[in-house]
């Protein structure tokens, strides 16, 4: 098998990559839609965190404050539905051709298909208040929202007419920032028109930076092939089955790191040494002393690995002929 290097011509770009909207907790934003929203179905995929072997119950409040216990729920991934749009807006879901919607439809460890919104907006530069900077500056992002959201956009476009052009404020954004919640209303004027001098940048920002419609689903949820979906599957049932004890759990990622890391350490272990006493006494077992290396230091960082030079090896062998391990 050929061996390749770190050099660009030899990177497989398997995820699409782009700027997301995301407002952290308190902040403010304000934004202009370039374009009407795309939409894809997805599943939302969580299962049961496992610690220790164990999954464990959190309490948690609902809506009027009251408090229940449930399980301690880990994301797991946000996959596109396999299944027929068509059938899905008829029926709700597509267990033909999704195993997800399959699987929902026998246990409720899986969800139906939601839709998920996503669409090219630019984000002005502003002030943490969420009013512009000087000079006049914005990029190019992607928003991505829910069926909730999606809802609350509707309103406003009904009362402007539409929203494709029209400014956004949006924020402050409430904790936890994962959920991206925050309140949206339409701005007084569109500020990307009051200037014909930022009316261009915004334009030609949009125009040399916006997502292909590909793209743009592709930030809604991942397209995944259908034995990782199958995979993905098993995983969450596993999970389950953990939970209600039907199964012991495998050791953890830590225990699995932890007893490569004691392996490694042994096979780089350097062999003890026999030496016989001058009287014949029992033979001693030794480890003999490392070298003493230089350290380099800086005024930043405090020390450093000792300088190897020349070009990184190709192969692990040489890095350790390098090391004088």
């Amino acid at each position: 098998m050929p061996q390749i290097d770190w050099t660009p011509e030899f990177k497989r770009n398997t995820t699409v990559e782009f700027d997301r909207l995301k407002l952290k907790v308190g902040e403010r934003a304000r934004i202009v839609c370039m374009e009407k929203p795309t939409f894809t179905f997805v599943h939302t995929l969580r299962g049961p965190k496992i610690v220790d072997g164990r999954a464990n119950k959190v309490i948690k409040k609902r809506k009027d404050g009251t408090e229940f216990a449930d399980w301690d729920m880990d994301f797991v991934g946000r996959p596109q539905c396999l299944g027929d749009h068509g059938i899905i807006m008829d029926t709700g879901m597509d267990p033909k051709n999704c195993p997800v919607c399959a699987r929902a439809q026998e246990s409720e460890e899986m969800s139906a298909p939601e839709r998920r919104f996503a669409m090219n907006i630019i984000k002005y530069n502003t002030k943490a208040d969420g009013t512009p900077v000087t000079p006049f500056g914005c990029s190019a992002q992607v928003w991505t929202f829910t069926e909730g959201i999606y809802n609350k956009l509707y309103a406003i476009a009904q009362e402007y007419g539409g929203l494709v052009g029209h400014d956004l404020i949006l924020g402050p954004c409430e904790p936890p920032e994962t959920y991206q919640k925050f309140p949206i209303t339409g701005g007084a004027r569109d500020l990307w028109t009051s200037d014909d001098k930022i009316k261009e940048t915004v334009v030609e920002t949009f125009k040399n930076n916006k997502r292909e419609t590909a793209d743009v689903e592709t930030a809604c949820g991942r397209r995944v092939e259908l034995r990782w979906l199958k995979e993905d599957i098993e995983k969450i049932r596993n999970r389950w089955r953990t939970a209600h004890g039907e199964i012991e759990a495998s050791p953890t990622a830590k225990q699995d790191v932890d007893a490569l890391k004691g392996e490694l350490d042994s096979l780089l272990a350097p062999p003890p040494v026999k030496v016989e006493s001058e009287v014949g006494a029992p033979v001693e077992e030794r480890v003999p002393e490392t070298a003493t290396k230089t350290v380099v230091k800086d005024d930043t960082d405090g020390e450093k690995r000792e300088p190897t030079g020349g070009s990184e090896p190709d192969d692990f062998s040489k890095l350790l002929v390098n090391l004088n391990l």
